[in-house]
């Protein structure tokens, strides 16, 4: 346990509840989140928005839950010992999956959005 301040986990921890959010506005509002756009990207009237979002969804809840739990996790080592491995586990896995995501986001974006 160490006696310094957890705001990185904060950070994911917030980041993480900003996905859900996102995804939660995905599923009932049918729109495409800001966060899951490149900078600057305008959607033309050809682009396959329902496309996306479907490819899209899942993915994004995953990514929010670990992230989330990552963040909460390292927020809970301050306080419980014994949780280091947990939250070293959930670090390696939220940065590979981190990777990954991306990866689905942007192709997602060139599929169904007909970016170059």
């Amino acid at each position: 346990m160490s006696d310094s301040f957890p705001i990185f986990d904060i950070i994911i921890l917030c980041g993480g509840i900003y996905l859900l959010y996102s995804a939660f506005g995905m599923y009932t509002e049918n729109r495409i989140p800001g966060v899951l756009l490149s900078k600057g990207m305008e959607i033309g009237k050809e682009a396959d928005v329902t496309g996306f979002i479907q490819a899209m969804k899942i993915p994004t809840v995953i990514m929010g839950l670990v992230a989330f739990s990552s963040g909460a996790v390292g927020i809970a080592c301050k306080y419980v010992t014994g949780l280091e491995m947990i939250q070293l586990g959930l670090v390696i896995l939220s940065f590979f999956m981190l990777v990954g995501y991306g990866y689905l986001d942007v192709r997602a974006q060139k599929k169904y959005l007909n970016i170059k």
